[in-house]
């Protein structure tokens, strides 16, 4: 299936628009004056260093030939090092060991979490912020000998260095980010689009974003609006979840896959009390818009 559904047309040249060309400016203007932290080479020192970690536990319980594991990435912040050997952990030493090998360099903030190796609980944690100092607790309190998993999770980025005088990267970069969602705001619906009818004189007004009839209205989210369009325009027939993700959330650079489910579920909310119209679901598959008969009408009383 390949529909496409533009929602959206530019209007003419206004003032956010000169703020969104302006700060595009000012970002390569920031982008040249700083030495960019390059994003691999600081995931490769995390991982080193959390192994760097797991080879001073592994000496510490007097095992000099195991090899520390692979470490596992979670998430695009967490790291997981996963200890096969059974062994007692002293917080003292882990908390050390930690303010040691992630320092600045490598995260200004991380929280660092044992993990019962079987059941994945948290048995210890605690976190470093180098901005400030923290307490650690239940320092003293030695964890007994199990096998435990030992997760990191780094936030805050690496602070850039420079010269600039008055612009960082990171506030041209928010310029950016605030601009360039003006500019998209500015966009409003065509206005030469036809919107949506179904039979029986109900219709989808997509710049009200409303489904209407000659007397009921019922208000959508401009998400909903979007995914009735594309279902209304296909009634009857499935329409996948990958082309109404693609459509409605990719084509706009954000990344979804549970958002789907819940606009669904809140639709399907807003469809009952019409009686005419329900949203049946295709495991696995996609979503059919399907317009109610008679006897299902009446069988809703």
């Amino acid at each position: 299936m390949n529909v496409k559904t533009d929602f959206t047309t530019p209007r003419k040249l206004n003032i956010s628009h000169l703020f969104f060309v302006v700060a595009m400016i000012l970002i390569i203007i920031a982008a040249d004056q700083f030495e960019l932290p390059n994003e691999i080479l600081r995931s490769q020192k995390q991982h080193l260093e959390l192994r760097a970690i797991g080879d001073r536990l592994l000496h510490d319980a007097n095992d000099a030939t195991s090899v520390v594991p692979p470490i596992q990435q979670i998430n695009e912040h967490t790291l997981r090092l996963r200890l096969h050997q059974s062994m007692a952990i002293n917080p003292d030493r882990l908390a050390d060991l930690s303010i040691k090998h992630l320092n600045e360099e490598v995260a200004l903030h991380s929280v660092i979490q044992v993990l019962d190796s079987q059941t994945e609980a948290v048995v210890y944690g605690f976190e470093i912020d180098h901005t400030q100092a923290l307490d650690i607790p239940c320092l003293g309190r030695i964890l007994p000998e199990a096998n435990y998993v030992v997760e990191v999770s780094f936030y805050d980025p690496i602070p850039l260095e420079g010269n600039f005088p008055s612009l960082t990267f990171a506030s041209a970069s928010l310029l950016l980010t605030i601009f360039g969602f003006s500019f998209l705001k500015e966009k409003k619906p065509n206005q030469n689009q036809k919107d949506p009818e179904m039979s029986d004189g109900w219709k989808l007004d997509l710049a009200l974003a409303q489904i209407q009839s000659k007397d009921q209205r019922i208000q959508l989210t401009e998400k909903e609006s979007q995914i009735m369009a594309i279902l209304f325009e296909h009634i009857e027939q499935l329409v996948t979840r990958d082309h109404l993700i693609e459509e409605v959330w990719l084509k706009h650079g954000i990344v979804t896959s549970r958002s789907l489910d819940m606009y669904i579920s809140r639709l399907r909310k807003k469809l009952g009390p019409l009686n005419a119209f329900e949203i049946v679901n295709q495991h696995g598959k996609g979503y059919i818009l399907k317009k109610r008969t008679t006897d299902q009408i009446n069988g809703q009383f």
